[in-house]
């Protein structure tokens, strides 16, 4: 069975159409894209999810999830946009204006990925990737690394979508955007 390594290294590309969230809350916009990753022996489907909210867009959410058939779905990295001052698990606390992504440990990494993920390393977003960021950062700013971080093929729609969530003021407006209303 690969490790959680394994499937983080591996190359992925994004399957379309984007899936909208019609539960989110109404004040954030939910958009899901199903990856492929050629893992061999990888159970269950790999899943990039976009949250951004309507009021305070740089309070937002990307990450890879891993949705096993008939388990639990267990969040393997999420990247955080600004959401306030708030202790992480590994007890640091990320300062103001800043995106900061959480990580599994090394010994998450060499294991089975099929288990609960902790995340429990945070790390500060600009110091990591080296880019200067703006202030706040946006969901838009940050996919490169994210995209990189992963190994997710470049597709210009991936930031359209960015675009669209950043701009959308509900989820049925997010909706009408994806299905071309």
């Amino acid at each position: 069975m690969p490790t959680l390594q394994d499937i983080l290294a591996a190359p992925k590309t994004v399957n379309w159409p984007a899936k909208g969230k019609i539960k989110s809350p109404p004040t954030q916009v939910d958009a899901d894209l199903e990856l492929s990753c050629g893992v061999s022996g990888m159970r269950g489907q790999l899943v990039l999810y976009v949250r951004v909210n309507t009021i305070l867009p740089e309070s937002f959410s990307i990450g890879l999830r891993l949705e096993p058939q008939g388990k639990k779905p267990s969040l393997l990295v999420r990247l955080n946009g600004w959401h306030g001052p708030h202790p992480n698990p590994d007890g640091t606390i990320i300062p103001g204006h800043t995106a900061h992504i959480h990580l599994p440990t090394a010994k998450e990494l060499a294991g089975d990925y099929t288990g609960k993920v902790e995340l429990r390393t945070a790390v500060e977003l600009q110091p990591l990737v080296g880019l200067v960021l703006p202030s706040p950062p946006d969901v838009v700013s940050v996919w490169p690394f994210f995209q990189q971080y992963l190994n997710i093929a470049p597709d210009p729609r991936v930031t359209t979508l960015l675009s669209e969530l950043c701009d959308s003021t509900s989820q049925q407006s997010l909706e009408d955007a994806l299905n071309g209303c």
